[in-house]
Protein backbone atom coordinates (compact mmCIF):
# COMPACT_ATOMS: atom_id res chain seq x y z
CA UNK A 1 0.00 0.00 0.00
CA UNK A 2 1.18 3.04 -0.94
CA UNK A 3 1.60 5.34 1.99
CA UNK A 4 1.44 8.89 1.71
CA UNK A 5 -0.76 9.54 4.75
CA UNK A 6 -3.12 6.76 3.22
CA UNK A 7 -3.11 8.29 -0.09
CA UNK A 8 -6.38 7.98 -1.78
CA UNK A 9 -8.61 8.03 1.96
CA UNK A 10 -6.46 10.79 3.58
CA UNK A 11 -9.22 13.16 3.74
CA UNK A 12 -11.26 10.60 5.75
CA UNK A 13 -8.54 9.82 7.97
CA UNK A 14 -8.53 14.12 8.63
CA UNK A 15 -12.24 14.23 9.17
CA UNK A 16 -12.04 11.58 11.81
CA UNK A 17 -9.97 13.91 13.52
CA UNK A 18 -12.93 16.80 13.90
CA UNK A 19 -14.08 14.19 16.58
CA UNK A 20 -10.81 14.49 18.32
CA UNK A 21 -11.76 18.11 20.12
CA UNK A 22 -13.82 18.23 23.60
CA UNK A 23 -13.16 14.27 24.14
CA UNK A 24 -11.79 13.89 27.72
CA UNK A 25 -12.07 10.60 29.62
CA UNK A 26 -11.82 7.50 27.86
CA UNK A 27 -15.63 6.44 28.18
CA UNK A 28 -16.87 9.71 26.95
CA UNK A 29 -14.68 9.74 23.99
CA UNK A 30 -15.43 6.09 23.04
CA UNK A 31 -19.32 7.37 22.55
CA UNK A 32 -18.45 10.44 21.19
CA UNK A 33 -16.31 8.62 18.52
CA UNK A 34 -18.57 6.08 17.68
CA UNK A 35 -21.45 8.61 16.74
CA UNK A 36 -19.35 11.13 14.80
CA UNK A 37 -17.95 8.61 12.18
CA UNK A 38 -21.17 7.95 10.94
CA UNK A 39 -21.45 11.37 10.90
CA UNK A 40 -18.62 12.16 9.09
CA UNK A 41 -19.00 9.23 6.47
CA UNK A 42 -22.54 10.69 5.59
CA UNK A 43 -20.92 14.79 5.38
CA UNK A 44 -17.81 13.55 3.18
CA UNK A 45 -20.43 11.64 0.45
CA UNK A 46 -22.54 14.79 0.93
CA UNK A 47 -19.95 17.40 0.22
CA UNK A 48 -18.34 15.36 -2.42
CA UNK A 49 -19.74 17.13 -5.18
CA UNK A 50 -19.65 20.48 -3.92
CA UNK A 51 -15.80 20.40 -3.02
CA UNK A 52 -15.27 18.56 -6.42
CA UNK A 53 -16.64 21.57 -7.92
CA UNK A 54 -14.88 24.09 -6.40
CA UNK A 55 -11.70 23.06 -4.56
CA UNK A 56 -11.42 26.04 -2.77
CA UNK A 57 -14.65 24.98 -0.59
CA UNK A 58 -12.23 21.80 0.59
CA UNK A 59 -9.06 23.98 1.25
CA UNK A 60 -11.12 26.39 3.09
CA UNK A 61 -13.00 23.44 5.51
CA UNK A 62 -9.52 21.64 5.97
CA UNK A 63 -7.90 24.93 7.41
CA UNK A 64 -11.29 25.83 9.41
CA UNK A 65 -12.30 22.38 10.55
CA UNK A 66 -9.01 19.83 9.90
CA UNK A 67 -5.67 21.30 10.47
CA UNK A 68 -6.29 22.71 13.96
CA UNK A 69 -7.01 19.27 15.02
CA UNK A 70 -3.40 17.68 13.77
CA UNK A 71 -0.13 19.17 15.74
CA UNK A 72 1.66 19.91 12.99
CA UNK A 73 4.80 20.74 15.01
CA UNK A 74 4.76 17.69 17.16
CA UNK A 75 4.53 15.71 13.78
CA UNK A 76 7.74 17.65 12.31
CA UNK A 77 9.50 17.77 15.91
CA UNK A 78 9.78 13.87 15.24
CA UNK A 79 10.52 13.97 12.35
CA UNK A 80 13.52 16.25 12.27
CA UNK A 81 14.83 14.57 16.06
CA UNK A 82 14.02 16.89 19.39
CA UNK A 83 17.66 17.50 19.42
CA UNK A 84 17.29 19.34 15.65
CA UNK A 85 14.22 20.93 16.82
CA UNK A 86 15.44 23.01 19.91
CA UNK A 87 18.60 24.38 17.88
CA UNK A 88 15.77 25.56 15.46
CA UNK A 89 14.86 29.04 15.81
CA UNK A 90 11.37 29.99 16.60
CA UNK A 91 11.01 31.20 12.90
CA UNK A 92 12.23 28.28 11.35
CA UNK A 93 10.14 26.29 13.68
CA UNK A 94 7.43 28.07 12.72
CA UNK A 95 8.02 27.83 8.72
CA UNK A 96 8.20 23.99 8.78
CA UNK A 97 4.93 23.76 10.92
CA UNK A 98 3.18 26.18 8.40
CA UNK A 99 5.33 23.55 5.58
CA UNK A 100 3.58 20.70 6.94
CA UNK A 101 0.20 22.33 7.10
CA UNK A 102 0.95 22.77 3.61
CA UNK A 103 1.93 18.98 2.81
CA UNK A 104 -1.76 18.15 4.61
CA UNK A 105 -3.56 20.02 2.59
CA UNK A 106 -1.34 18.53 -0.77
CA UNK A 107 -2.22 15.02 0.62
CA UNK A 108 -5.99 16.38 1.24
CA UNK A 109 -6.47 17.32 -2.61
CA UNK A 110 -4.76 14.01 -3.81
CA UNK A 111 -6.58 12.23 -1.71
CA UNK A 112 -9.33 13.15 -2.17
CA UNK A 113 -9.46 12.61 -6.38
CA UNK A 114 -9.59 9.17 -5.36
CA UNK A 115 -12.29 9.30 -2.76
CA UNK A 116 -15.34 6.85 -4.41
CA UNK A 117 -17.34 6.22 -1.27
CA UNK A 118 -14.89 4.81 1.06
CA UNK A 119 -16.06 4.91 4.88
CA UNK A 120 -13.99 4.62 7.90
CA UNK A 121 -15.67 2.68 11.34
CA UNK A 122 -14.39 3.10 15.17
CA UNK A 123 -12.70 0.47 16.73
CA UNK A 124 -10.94 1.42 19.98
CA UNK A 125 -9.50 4.39 21.88
CA UNK A 126 -6.67 3.76 23.96
CA UNK A 127 -5.34 5.78 26.47
CA UNK A 128 -2.03 6.10 28.65
CA UNK A 129 -2.88 6.25 32.45
CA UNK A 130 -2.79 10.18 32.44
CA UNK A 131 -4.83 10.53 29.58
CA UNK A 132 -2.50 12.17 28.09
CA UNK A 133 -1.87 10.41 24.74
CA UNK A 134 -3.49 7.86 23.43
CA UNK A 135 -4.12 5.69 19.97
CA UNK A 136 -7.59 5.47 18.10
CA UNK A 137 -8.15 2.71 15.73
CA UNK A 138 -10.13 3.07 12.71
CA UNK A 139 -10.91 0.37 10.02
CA UNK A 140 -11.06 1.89 6.51
CA UNK A 141 -13.35 0.47 4.71
CA UNK A 142 -12.84 0.86 0.86
CA UNK A 143 -15.48 -0.96 -1.75
CA UNK A 144 -13.29 -3.16 -3.82
CA UNK A 145 -10.60 -3.92 -1.72
CA UNK A 146 -10.46 -6.24 1.93
CA UNK A 147 -11.11 -3.46 4.91
CA UNK A 148 -7.96 -2.80 7.23
CA UNK A 149 -6.81 -1.07 10.56
CA UNK A 150 -5.07 2.37 10.70
CA UNK A 151 -3.97 3.52 14.17
CA UNK A 152 -3.73 7.74 14.73
CA UNK A 153 -1.23 8.90 17.44
CA UNK A 154 -3.05 11.59 19.59
CA UNK A 155 -1.94 13.36 22.19
CA UNK A 156 -3.71 16.34 24.53
CA UNK A 157 -3.43 19.98 24.05
CA UNK A 158 -4.95 22.45 26.10
CA UNK A 159 -7.21 20.32 26.91
CA UNK A 160 -7.80 19.13 23.19
CA UNK A 161 -7.16 16.35 21.42
CA UNK A 162 -4.98 16.42 18.65
CA UNK A 163 -3.50 13.91 15.84
CA UNK A 164 0.71 13.74 15.34
CA UNK A 165 1.43 10.54 13.28
CA UNK A 166 -0.64 7.70 11.70
CA UNK A 167 0.88 4.32 11.23
CA UNK A 168 -0.65 1.55 9.02
CA UNK A 169 0.59 -1.77 9.66
CA UNK A 170 2.86 -1.28 12.28
CA UNK A 171 4.63 1.55 10.50
CA UNK A 172 4.14 5.13 11.22
CA UNK A 173 4.45 8.28 9.10
CA UNK A 174 7.21 9.98 11.47
CA UNK A 175 9.25 6.82 11.05
CA UNK A 176 8.92 6.15 7.47
CA UNK A 177 10.03 9.88 6.52
CA UNK A 178 12.63 11.31 9.56
CA UNK A 179 15.59 9.91 8.08
CA UNK A 180 15.40 11.52 4.25
CA UNK A 181 14.38 14.49 6.81
CA UNK A 182 17.10 14.67 8.70
CA UNK A 183 19.37 13.71 5.81
CA UNK A 184 18.32 17.11 4.01
CA UNK A 185 18.50 19.02 7.41
CA UNK A 186 22.04 17.51 8.32
CA UNK A 187 23.31 18.22 4.93
CA UNK A 188 22.41 21.39 3.98
CA UNK A 189 20.38 22.97 6.82
CA UNK A 190 16.92 24.28 7.97
CA UNK A 191 16.24 26.70 4.98
CA UNK A 192 16.90 23.63 2.27
CA UNK A 193 14.47 21.24 4.13
CA UNK A 194 12.08 24.11 4.00
CA UNK A 195 12.24 24.78 0.23
CA UNK A 196 12.24 20.83 -0.23
CA UNK A 197 8.68 21.03 1.20
CA UNK A 198 7.99 23.96 -0.61
CA UNK A 199 9.16 22.21 -3.81
CA UNK A 200 6.83 19.12 -2.98
CA UNK A 201 3.76 21.13 -2.67
CA UNK A 202 3.91 23.28 -5.71
CA UNK A 203 1.24 23.22 -8.01
CA UNK A 204 -1.62 22.67 -5.14
CA UNK A 205 -3.13 25.42 -3.15
CA UNK A 206 -1.73 25.95 0.31
CA UNK A 207 -2.89 26.49 4.13
CA UNK A 208 -3.73 30.01 5.86
CA UNK A 209 -3.62 28.52 9.17
CA UNK A 210 -0.45 30.14 11.30
CA UNK A 211 0.24 28.28 14.07
CA UNK A 212 2.90 29.33 17.12
CA UNK A 213 5.68 26.97 16.97
CA UNK A 214 6.30 24.32 19.98
CA UNK A 215 8.26 24.75 22.72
Amino acid sequence: MRFSLLHGIVSLILLVASSLSHANGADEATVYFKGKVSRINQTLAARQAEFKADPTKLVEYVDQELIPLWSSEKTMKGLVGTKNWKQISESNQSKLAASFNNTLQRYVQEGFEEYDGQSVKFVKLRLNSKKSKGILTLEVIPNLLPSFNIDLKVGSKNGNWQIYDVLVQGVSYISLKKEKIRQILDKNGVQALIKDFSDKNQGFMPSSVVKVAAK
